[in-house]
């Protein structure tokens, strides 16, 4: 064979050996990627699963101490505030909040509730532009509060006090006030400025320690 022959072939043997090489590669990379995405699909909707269940525990024990509601009342002695909350208003329904406003103050709904860890919602009218009956103005001195006010809740025989934390003036249509919090605060809003609804008086509380 002469030494352009052998060149050729050993060539030809090399591009084979290559062409094996990346075919094995990939396959390689196809089984690894199969496998990692099963293996990860399925221990993520083990979580989502799990997280699932978790919500919905969560949510009957919400529902089981909604129903077991004998006494809930906001009392804040700074403003001349002692007032009635009612439980679980839907805060989306202008005709649903307006009626339970009549009756006091408003829990809402889907929020938490006191000693429950989270984000616990109470809300009022502050101007009788946009509310009617006794509790029309219940909190139109709610701009008053200061940093470490105090704010009392009754709840279920039970007394919780928090401390202002923070006051704030948000937009109508800012969600963030209604998520739930990895800790326990109250929180308190109503409309701003008085006899406006375009902004809402926020004031943020946590637990006295």
């Amino acid at each position: 064979m002469s030494e352009e022959k052998e060149n050729k072939h050993k060539l030809g043997k090399l591009t084979l050996a290559r062409i094996f090489a990346a075919i094995l590669a990939f396959v390689l990379v196809f089984v690894s990627v199969y496998y990692l995405e099963g293996y990860y699909a399925k221990k993520y909707r083990g979580k989502e699963k799990n997280s699932n269940t978790i919500t919905q525990n969560q949510q009957v024990v919400e529902n089981e101490k909604l129903d077991k509601i004998t006494q809930f009342e906001l009392i804040i002695r700074k403003i001349n505030v002692s007032v009635p909350v009612i439980p679980n208003v839907n805060g989306q329904s202008s005709d649903l909040y307006n009626e339970a406003l009549k009756k006091g103050v408003a829990h809402y709904k889907g929020t938490a509730l006191p000693a429950s860890g989270s984000n616990v919602l109470i809300f009022g009218h502050s101007s009788s532009i946009f509310g009617t009956g006794t509790y029309d103005k219940i909190f139109s001195r709610l701009n008053e509060l200061q940093k470490s006010d105090l704010v009392i809740i009754k709840f279920n025989g039970k007394e919780y006090k928090y401390l202002v934390f923070d006051k704030k003036i948000t937009l109508s249509g800012d969600v963030s006030i209604i998520t739930p919090t990895e800790r326990e605060q109250l929180t308190l809003m109503t409309c701003w400025p008085i006899g406006a609804d375009k902004e809402r008086l926020v004031i943020i509380t946590k637990p006295q320690k």
